[in-house]
């Protein structure tokens, strides 16, 4: 890095400290000749008030001072400005005072004669000395700003790159969102209407089982959408004591229908207390199938592809039980890059028609959801295991919630206002609950529920409001209710 002219003047100031009058003036003129900005003063108690006010390159003193010796004022001057070269200038020179000036780090010491050029070229010396340190200093600030500036660009760039998934997910968000509640109707009617088929014919083992298969692809269609919801944070997860043991082999089973022939499935299960979970069953399922659809893809040649499951009983009151699921396969692994960036929403290696990048999003934040942790080991060309723990339940947790969910007594006859604006959910929970007891009247939107309770508001035992009607949503319409006194119960239902 070069020094222009105008750097070098930055540094080419000169503090000249002489009491001497005519000495003072003509190290002024000469000095000046040269090209340097000059200041002097007689003193060394006006070179430190000086001194306060500005630094200098170069400060020329003389070695006998009226108030003090040039070396305490060198001392001084190395106090407050320690840039500043000092060339003790004096009379009288001797070896001791030399020794104490170089002592005292002097730049130069130099006895006054009637030819001052030694004076001059020391000054010139010592001003060079002090803009090679001038330019070192600059170059080390310029390489800091560069590492700075690097630094706020690198996080800018990661700013915005969280900007830009933020902006993802909240267009994912919107996207389940909006999908959410009409798809979920059309499942409420698949889901009712197959338990109905369950209770009014004598099935056969293939109707069975082909009801089973439809009520299973509904539950886990569903679960799509809740697990992209919840990833979303658009709603949180259904959790409940969950038998993990049993939602492999569940998994197990349909990858059995969806895996190539290629593929050699293998599960091992273990069935004790500690397998259970507190968990949505759903979404589980949903993990355990992303991760066996992304195996399948990673051994387009085929191959194996296991899952195990084991549980830890704690010990201690400190340790903590889990469960743990592993999902290993023998496929195509991937580098260390791939692996750092795997859960990033929307990364994916696979083509743009084959993949969204959202499935192991999905599977880290539902994981996480519910308090687990998830691993991932893998190399290229050797495979890939990911392994999923999750904190454990006491088995008293589930004999609880079993007893709780025995079947439900049938009702009495009590009458029940719907408001629901899908007409298929409305038929569909219309039969459910006359064919468990009760009676029920129905409106399709928020307005028609005032002058429905109106009509029979001595009978009406409960209220079923979808949140999203027409004209008034469900909460406004029961808020506008209990504004008016009315205490009868309520739930609110939503797609």
């Amino acid at each position: 890095m070069t020094v222009t002219a105008a750097q070098e003047n930055q540094v080419s100031t000169l503090l000249i400290v002489e009491d001497d009058e005519f000495q003072l003036q003509t190290i002024t003129d000469i000095l000046s000749e040269e090209g340097f900005e000059v200041t002097g003063c007689s003193t060394g108690q006006n070179a430190v008030n000086i001194l306060n006010q500005r630094s200098f390159s170069v400060a020329v003193v003389d070695l006998r001072l009226p108030d003090m010796s040039g070396t305490t004022l060198l001392r001084t001057i190395h106090e407050l400005s320690p840039a500043t070269r000092v060339i003790i200038n004096t009379a009288y020179g001797s070896f001791d005072s030399a020794k104490e000036a170089v002592n005292f780090r002097a730049f130069a010491y130099v006895e006054k004669m009637d030819d001052p050029k030694e004076l001059v070229w020391q000054v010139h010396r010592a001003n060079r000395d002090r803009l090679e340190q001038y330019t070192m200093e600059l170059e080390a600030a310029v390489k800091q700003q560069s590492v700075d500036l690097a630094r706020i660009r690198s996080t800018q760039d990661k700013l915005q790159e969280e900007l830009h998934q933020a902006r993802k997910m909240e267009a994912v968000g919107q996207l389940a969102d909006g999908v959410a509640h009409d798809f979920n109707n059309l499942l409420t009617v698949i889901l009712a209407n197959t338990e109905r088929l369950r209770l009014m014919t004598h099935s056969t083992a293939e109707t069975k089982s082909a009801l089973d298969m439809i009520e299973q692809a509904a539950n886990q269609a569903s679960g799509v959408t809740r697990s992209l919801l919840t990833f979303s944070r658009k709603t949180p997860s259904r959790r409940q004591p969950t038998n993990i043991t049993e939602v492999v082999e569940s998994t197990t089973k349909l990858l059995r229908r969806m895996l190539p022939a290629g593929i050699d499935l293998i599960c091992d299960i273990s069935h004790d207390d500690h397998a259970w979970v507190n968990a949505d069953p759903t979404q589980m399922q949903q993990v355990l199938l992303n991760l066996a659809i992304n195996a399948r893809d990673a051994m387009p040649e085929g191959g194996q592809l296991s899952i195990s499951l084991s549980s830890h009983k704690p010990n201690t009151d400190a340790d903590r039980g889990f469960v743990r699921v592993v999902v290993q396969d023998t496929g195509t692994g991937m580098t260390e890059h791939v692996k750092s960036r795997i859960f990033e929403p929307f990364f994916t290696t696979k083509q743009r028609e084959r993949g969204t990048g959202l499935g192991l999003a999905i599977v880290h934040g539902i994981v996480s959801d519910h308090g687990g942790m998830i691993n991932v080991e893998a190399e290229p060309n050797k495979g890939t295991t990911f392994s999923i723990e999750l904190p454990s339940i006491e088995p008293q947790a589930w004999r609880d919630h079993s007893e709780r969910s025995s079947r439900i007594p049938p009702g009495s006859g009590e009458l029940i206002l719907l408001a629901e604006d899908n007409e298929l959910v409305r038929s569909i929970i219309l039969s459910t609950l006359w064919a468990n007891g009760y009676e029920a009247i129905s409106v399709s939107n928020g307005e028609g529920v005032s002058s429905a309770y109106e009509a029979r508001k001595n009978d009406i035992k409960l209220f079923v409001l979808d949140y999203s009607l027409p004209k008034r949503n469900g909460l406004a319409a029961l808020t506008a209710l209990r504004e008016q006194g009315v205490q009868i119960p309520a739930i609110i239902i939503t797609g």
